[in-house]
């Protein structure tokens, strides 16, 4: 949860504060309609119970320079596509969206310790193969992938560029994890409005 440089915002509950004192005055940018930047912000104005305006731009870095220009109020980015600006002190991060602290953002809270309970956004990439790949291939695969994954030389060229790496996961926790997606965010993007342009 990113503001801009100059916003008073100290911490999430001085936005909510906000928002809930002037409704629809608060505007979030994203990278577009349905992006994980836009369900975000649903997200936490269902939570919060407040409403904010979502302002979609043509994609995440004019959404984040919409954000440091003070354009727009707040947004929700990945870690990775902020993380220099926030170091660099072009935005100020009032939030972290997993329900642990980052390890490349350590001083910044998570919204479920700002009392924002149960809010998790977590945005994770994996790899997927046909359905109906031979289960000794999904296996083979995870376990290539995850070799790769956990050698130093990439686990240092990832975090350097922002991402938090995940243990591997088994297919079975990786399908899991899919359910799981699937179950809380189709509410949240019909609540969004989103539709496919």
């Amino acid at each position: 949860m990113i503001v801009p440089p100059t916003d008073p915002a100290k911490t999430a509950a001085d936005v909510i504060a906000r928002a809930k004192a002037q409704p629809g005055a608060l505007n979030v940018s994203s990278g577009g309609s349905g992006t994980s930047h836009h369900l975000s912000g649903v997200l936490f104005g269902r939570l919060t119970s407040t409403d904010i305006v979502h302002v979609p731009y043509k994609g995440a870095p004019q959404g984040i320079l919409a954000v440091m220009s003070g354009e727009v109020q707040m947004g929700f980015s990945n870690t990775p596509t902020v993380l220099s600006q926030i170091r660099e002190g072009k935005l100020k991060a009032l939030a972290v969206t997993s329900l642990a602290r980052s390890p490349l953002l350590p001083g910044v809270p998570t919204l479920d310790e700002s009392g924002v309970k149960g809010y998790e956004v977590n945005t994770w990439f994996g790899f997927v193969a046909p359905a109906g790949t031979p289960p000794e291939i999904v296996t083979r695969l995870n376990r290539e992938i995850g070799r790769i994954v956990a050698l130093p030389e990439i686990r240092e060229r990832l975090g350097a560029q922002g991402f938090d790496l995940a243990p591997n996961a088994s297919p079975e926790a990786f399908s899991k994890l899919l359910a799981e997606d699937l179950g809380k965010w189709v509410p949240v993007v019909k609540a969004s409005g989103a539709k496919v342009d």
